[in-house]
């Protein structure tokens, strides 16, 4: 067989078969030490490696955009808060006040993590109606039963506003869990710890004519965490079950399963080591990388096991044979694996982490799979006995032997419907593809991108639901901050400072004509009075104001869950208005960032952009240039693109008719089916050409490439197809979308792989021969 080149095709078969001749002249040897590899391996990555469900974590530590949204944190703490709803309809009466306060009290040992809770208790209250002057906060003035004039308290606060909905039935009381130790934020899974005690205080809470329900950033965050443990475990599970039980109908033995599943294994537990070693965390992206391995393994492994079972006819043993095929198979397989672990490899440069990461992880453990799978075949040879004749009956009575009926009459149903459409209208059959791939292009260039993290939950999660019901009321998701240097310890409670900030003020102020939605939240003093107002009767609100050293100081704008491109003209007006400021005010001497979330998401959109163009620009390049490498022809190598772009530009087009974005995951889907698409246009390639170096005509070389190389095609695509149809089980609407997206182009990919394929490779050949014996028949 010819691949890549005839030097390279002799070498990796060379070392192919030199790896399984070596694995199987030392089985107990190799077997002991592999499985205790893979023993260290796990305990160590259980042991090390760490979750990340933060939104600046998708973007990555290091840029601009989170250490300084990090440094933020540092002075003034995270926002990865639970909120609660409050509703009741006597809220603002003494009576409604002291419920609340109770509540609030309540809330503070709600875990042992919680390191404050908030509401509109805490701002300062100045009350003078009865003749003395009253400070305080809320909180305290309630706790003392001291009365106090509640109009004028909420006009003289007019960040309470942001707590309380217009209607004055509802308010919001903000739970915050305690930082990590080392870090500035909380640990996933005391989040998620949190999210099941707040789920229990909300399910006992019984109080005539008030309710209370929960969202925020934190209770969010604890979900995600909960739900992606759950899918780790859950979808590889599914995916090597479902894979299985097609395998086991398939081909009716012991080895078409067992082997599979230990082929599988390895790499798995590889890619989640090397995540140990690289201290890369387990994101929610990172859910796609075990059944991605799954079902690329169990692939390889079909492409095998269906050469070996169609060899093993009896004479030689199985090892022998397994040898034989091996070296046959070998450069077809390395080209498949090498191509899909190059289409995920493309997106390591890419300038989101949650991406490149996943690029990273995925290709290293898809290589990885190549070498276990001669491993794992000469180790499971010389450890079980496999018997060249079908052990179980093919009575038509029996389920496996009906199984067997239908999948041969199905195959060869196909088979003869796409070998006679390929000889008879080849050239309708390649004009009709670039038609169909033409008109795709047309709907590709409306898909839009998203990065709106609350859309991974299902519409239908309580969660989901009640974010949207507080949405509606109160704008609670984000918060946009603004953090002033003054330049000095002290700085920002100086007299001169204090007023330059009021111009500040007016600039905020605007922000929403810029982001229709924005709430002006907490923002610093504009005089010392106001300071030590606020710091005798609130202390708690001057630390959310003021740093510690009183160098800085933040303006908190709170704003809706948006789009990250939506938040861009809101970042750029504060940026351009407080340069033009510090530069109009002579020696003012203070400076400004602009930070916060809705930054950390135009920037996490702006990164999703970059990595899909450059992700799929490179995968097109480097798969193009695999495939002319393999057929060692550039016009075969481009015009053979056509069967494996051609399913994904019809899947992808059809994601705007159906208003379904380009998001964190789906924008995966191009990567992963492209590479496991070209890996059928790999095999069809490599037994045509096989077959027409044996002698064969075209037409006899498509009939028999589709028969030998298309019965494997056509068992891994239901593999790839049922194994990436389990993630539609997932918890996240994400994982669901991309699940049934790459199932939808590996569906295509086949019927393109048995027609457009094969219709490209007898024309070509078809024209060369037809070359060759007219110039025969002139020498003659």
């Amino acid at each position: 067989m010819q691949s890549l080149s005839g030097k390279t095709t002799d070498s990796v078969s060379a070392a192919a078969v030199g790896l399984y001749r070596f694995s199987a002249r030392n089985p107990a040897i190799l077997a002991g030490f592999l499985f205790s590899v893979m023993i260290s391996m796990l305990f160590y990555s259980a042991s090390v490696i760490r979750t990340e469900v933060s939104l600046e974590g998708l973007l990555g530590e290091n840029t601009a955009e989170v250490q300084a949204y990090q440094k933020f944190m540092h002075m003034f703490g995270h926002d990865q808060t639970f909120i609660f709803n409050y509703r009741d309809e006597q809220l603002l009466q003494s009576e409604g006040l002291q419920r609340l306060a109770r509540i609030q009290h309540s809330l503070r040992s709600l875990h042992p993590q919680v390191s404050s809770v908030a509401s509109v208790l805490d701002y300062p209250v100045a009350d003078q109606s009865n003749g003395k002057l009253t400070i305080g906060s809320a909180d305290d003035l309630l706790r003392s039963g001291r009365k106090f004039d509640v109009d004028a308290w909420l006009e003289s606060n007019p960040a309470t506003g942001q707590l309380i909905n217009r209607s004055k039935n509802a308010t919001l009381i903000l739970v915050y869990p305690a930082a990590e130790e080392n870090r500035d934020i909380p640990d996933p899974t005391v989040l998620a710890e949190i999210l099941i005690a707040a789920e229990n205080y909300v399910s006992e809470f019984q109080r005539e004519g008030a309710s209370l329900e929960f969202a925020g950033q934190g209770a969010f965050l604890g979900l995600v965490q909960q739900l992606m443990m759950k899918d780790l475990y859950f979808l590889p599970i599914l995916s090597v079950g479902i894979s299985l039980l097609l395998l086991f109908f398939a081909f009716k033995r012991t080895a078409g399963v067992i082997m599979p599943v230990l082929i599988v294994i390895p790499p798995v537990i590889f890619a989640f080591f090397i995540m140990a070693l690289l201290d890369i965390p387990v994101r929610v992206s990172s859910i796609l990388i075990p059944p991605a391995l799954v079902v690329i393994g169990m692939a390889s492994s079909v492409h095998l096991l269906t050469g070996f079972f169609r060899s093993h006819q009896g004479g030689m043993g199985a090892v022998e044979v397994m040898e034989g095929v091996i070296h046959e198979k070998a450069p077809a397989l390395f080209t498949a694996t090498l191509t899909t672990a190059l289409a995920f490899a493309v997106f390591f440069s890419t300038p989101l982490a949650a991406v490149s990461e996943v690029g990273l992880i995925a290709a290293l453990g898809t290589l990885s799979i190549f070498p276990f799978l001669v491993l794992v075949a000469a180790l499971y040879l010389r450890f079980f006995s496999i018997s060249p004749e079908v052990q179980e009956s093919k009575d038509s009575d029996t389920l496996s032997g009906k199984y067997d009926s239908l999948f041969e009459r199905v195959f060869s149903k196909i088979k003869s419907l796409a070998a006679r459409l390929v000889i008879s209208h080849a050239r309708s059959v390649v004009f009709f593809a670039v038609i169909l791939a033409a008109l795709s292009l047309v709907l590709v260039k409306d898909i839009r991108l998203s990065h709106q993290p609350v859309n991974w939950l299902p519409h239908n999660h309580s969660l989901f639901v009640s974010s949207q019901t507080m949405e509606d009321e109160f704008t609670l998701s984000l918060s946009l901050e603004l953090l002033i240097d003054s330049g000095l310890p002290g700085g920002s409670i100086d007299a001169g400072f204090m007023a330059e900030m009021i111009a500040v003020k007016e600039i905020v102020k605007r922000v929403p004509e810029y982001l229709p939605g924005a709430v002006i939240s907490d923002s610093g003093s504009a005089s010392l009075q106001e300071f030590y107002r606020s710091w005798l009767s609130s202390p708690g609100l001057i630390q959310r104001i003021f740093s510690d050293d009183y160098r800085y100081t933040r303006f908190n704008v709170r704003v809706p869950m948006k789009e990250g491109t939506d938040y861009q003209p809101a970042i750029d007006y504060l940026n351009t208005a407080l340069t033009d400021l510090a530069d109009r005010i002579q020696g003012s001497g203070w400076d400004f960032s602009v930070t916060g979330q809705p930054v950390i998401m135009a920037a996490s959109h702006a990164g999703l952009i970059s990595s899909a163009v450059q992700g799929y620009t490179m995968s097109l390049i480097v798969l193009i240039g695999v495939m002319m490498l393999f057929t060692r022809s550039f016009s075969t190598g481009v015009l053979l693109m056509l069967p494996n772009l051609l399913p994904l530009f019809l899947v992808v087009a059809l994601m705007p008719v159906l208003n379904i974005p380009l998001d964190l995951m789906s924008m995966l889907v191009v990567s992963v089916a492209m590479g496991l698409v070209v890996d059928d246009t790999v095999h069809i390639t490599a037994s045509f050409r096989q077959k027409l170096a044996q002698g064969y005509t075209p037409e006899d070389a498509v009939i028999a490439a589709i028969d030998s190389a298309g019965r494997a095609m056509f068992l891994t695509t239901l593999v790839l197809v049922a194994g990436f149809q389990m993630l539609i089980f997932s918890n996240f609407e994400s994982v669901f979308t991309f699940g049934w997206l790459t199932s939808g182009v590996m569906s295509l990919g086949l019927i393109a792989d048995l027609l457009v394929a094969p219709a490209l490779l007898y024309l070509l050949s078809d024209r060369r021969h037809r070359s060759i014996s007219v110039e025969d028949s002139e020498q003659v």
